[in-house]
């Protein structure tokens, strides 16, 4: 309580030993692949505008 939420890609840089978009993924679309609810195609995420 009290602290200060930092975005992922203060640390999560392209040099660091995982970037954000590996961040991400790993986070992301393994779990919904291993419970097989929620995207998990790059369309479903990325978005055409």
């Amino acid at each position: 309580m009290g602290e200060v939420t930092q975005k992922c890609n203060s640390c999560h840089t392209a040099e660091a030993q995982m970037d954000s978009k590996t961040a991400f993924h790993k986070n992301c679309i393994d779990c919904h692949k291993a419970k097989e609810k929620g995207p998990t195609g790059c369309m479903d995420c990325h978005k055409k505008s």
